[in-house]
């Protein structure tokens, strides 16, 4: 086993609780790596989650009585968790395909 080279890596832990009291908590949590580094270029890997609490979830993305009728929506009680749930994916537009066998070099 060789020794590649050295990553940097950068952990992110955040609460956030506001001074009015009306929006709730929030808390983050995040990740960067860098995996690359270069004279002109750099590249790197980021991940973050954001864990709310009810009275966040509501303030943010829900919907009381009150506006709905005037808006004429579905009231939504937004319930407090995970906010963002990331999953990995690879994802490519407009790439042709390529039959593997095909290919000679």
């Amino acid at each position: 086993m060789s020794l590649i080279g050295y990553m940097s890596l950068i952990a992110l832990l955040r609460y956030r609780q506001y001074m009015d009291g009306d929006r709730g908590t929030q808390t983050d949590f995040g990740l960067a790596a860098g995996i690359y580094g270069g004279k002109r270029l750099n590249a790197g890997i980021f991940a973050q989650t954001t864990w709310v609490n009810a009275k966040s979830a509501q303030y943010y993305y829900g919907i009381t009585a009150q506006h709905a009728a005037s808006a004429g929506l579905p009231a939504f009680n937004a319930q407090g968790g995970q906010l963002f749930n990331p999953k990995p994916t690879l994802r490519a537009k407009n790439v042709p395909k390529v039959n593997v066998n095909q290919i000679y070099i």
